[in-house]
């Protein structure tokens, strides 16, 4: 199913609440009304999940796709030494790699001062571009 990029994030949390506020009512209910209301349910949350990550900007898109492969290959090896992920040297070593080949392109798809509604990224990026710079290169 395909959802419209223009649905507001208001009508998610209309029918997320109205879910909510119904969920006693249907419980005492037949069981067909049950899967009706939890199937609608999880169509609308995953349309909802999927409108939130959709980004118009495909610069600002690959930034994004860089800092998530970022954000993983960390989530590996802080896992790691925290102790709550066990030692794996093969992931380990791919987390590496991807850190190294993605750190690299970091100042690269910062470069243009580009927005999306999407973007997180701040303003003092590029206000303070050549400490960033440097910061990305360390």
């Amino acid at each position: 199913m395909v959802f419209h990029q223009t649905c507001s994030h208001r009508f998610y949390k209309f029918m997320f609440c109205l879910m909510l506020q119904c969920r006693g009512n249907l419980m005492k209910r037949d069981s067909l009304m049950k899967k009706i209301v939890i199937t609608t349910a999880a169509i609308v949350l995953i349309g909802a999940a999927n409108h939130a990550h959709t980004v118009e900007n495909p610069i600002v898109q690959k930034r994004m796709d860089v800092m998530k492969e970022i954000k993983g290959a960390m989530g590996v090896l802080g896992g790691m030494a925290k102790g709550a992920i066990a030692f794996d040297a093969a992931a380990a070593g791919a987390a590496q790699n991807t850190l190294i080949e993605q750190s690299e392109m970091v100042a690269a798809t910062f470069e243009a001062n580009e927005t999306d509604p999407k973007s997180e990224a701040l303003p003092a990026i590029w206000e303070n571009w050549d400490t960033f710079v440097e910061m990305a290169d360390d």
